[in-house]
């Protein structure tokens, strides 16, 4: 068993680097690589644990980070990268949780119609 003290600190950048990393990003799309590698996994079990598959995960993390990049220039450093970035993550879990349902609604409505 593993104990907390053997545990490591993940070698990451401090948060002056983040924002250092988001204000270059906005300028050199080769930046964002590093904030992408930063909050991947973040992101990912976040939107994984309120999803059922992994597929639909996975495919809520690259919407989120492609929205993230094409929205770049748009940020505003009033606060942390971070809440910027899993704000479009919960926007993005709020527009699949709506299709979801609006999908499920009509072939409920088709069943009761009687039609298949």
């Amino acid at each position: 068993m593993i104990e907390i003290s053997e545990l490591k600190p993940h070698p990451s950048p401090y948060p002056e680097q983040l924002s250092s990393l988001a204000a270059d990003a906005k300028n050199d799309p080769a930046a964002f690589a590093g904030l992408y590698d930063y909050f991947v996994q973040p992101v990912y079990r976040y939107i994984r644990s309120r999803v059922e598959t992994n597929a639909e995960a996975e495919d809520l993390t690259s919407q989120t980070f492609i929205a993230a990049f094409e929205g770049l220039r748009s940020y505003r450093e009033r606060g942390y990268f971070s809440a910027w970035l899993f704000r479009i993550a919960r926007s993005k879990l709020m527009d699949h949780f709506r299709k979801k349902r609006y999908e499920v609604s009509l072939e409920s409505a088709e069943n009761a119609s009687g039609h298949e």
